[in-house]
């Protein structure tokens, strides 16, 4: 599947758990995880993978070297989250950082539905959330940050409320509303998101015939 200059060339993977993640043995991106990468310059190599969205870098380790690559040098990896026990792809697409800015540099998102009209991705975020109501303990927890990306390219975040969800999806935004208050889908879980997703492209294919 292309979406303008995009190509996803693995397969789709199915996600089964929500958006706000707290782990007691670590996050995704502080463990080394076994996968591969391939370059841009159309090397492929394999190893034991840390990355981090934040720093925008991927590490691989092979044998006793270990490198660092940018968003540039890489077309996408892929690794077995042994936490969760399924595979995640992530691929390297141009982002304008800045909504004010056309400027758009490679960065790392990760795949969670392929389609089109509309593909849906992730980067996740880290924060600190109070436990309870009283006290003063705290516990990190990680959040997914969702886009949508159309078939000439362009990234679109999704504002983290059910009205950021409405105006993601603005062409069919009745539809949309009644869809989610029927099957009772939440904005925040990766799997309502892609049910939310796989409609609208229902949708749009069916109007275009």
């Amino acid at each position: 599947m292309k979406a303008g200059s995009i190509t996803f060339p693995l397969l789709t993977i199915f996600f089964v758990f929500n958006a706000l993640i707290a782990k007691g043995q670590g996050f995704a991106e502080e463990r080394w995880h076994k996968g591969a990468a391939v370059l841009t310059n159309g090397d492929t190599l394999r190893g034991a993978l840390k990355y981090s969205i934040k720093d925008a870098a991927l590490r691989l380790k092979t044998s006793n070297t270990v490198q660092t690559y940018s968003p540039k040098k890489v077309v996408f990896f892929v690794f077995f989250d042994a936490y969760y026990r399924y595979n995640r792809q992530f691929y390297s697409i141009p982002y304008a950082v800045r909504s004010s800015s056309n400027y758009k540099v490679p960065s790392f998102f990760e795949l969670i539905r392929k389609g089109s009209p509309l593909t849906l991705l992730s980067r996740q975020t880290t924060f600190m959330q109070r436990i309870g109501q009283l006290g003063g303990a705290y516990r990190r927890v990680e959040q997914d940050v969702f886009y949508l990306l159309d078939n000439k390219g362009r990234i679109t975040r999704i504002k983290a409320s059910r009205r950021g969800v409405y105006k993601a999806f603005s062409n069919y935004e009745k539809a949309i509303k009644n869809y989610i208050k029927t099957n009772q889908l939440q904005h925040s879980s990766r799997i309502d998101l892609i049910k939310i997703v796989d409609y609208y492209n229902s949708l749009s294919k069916r109007n275009d015939r």
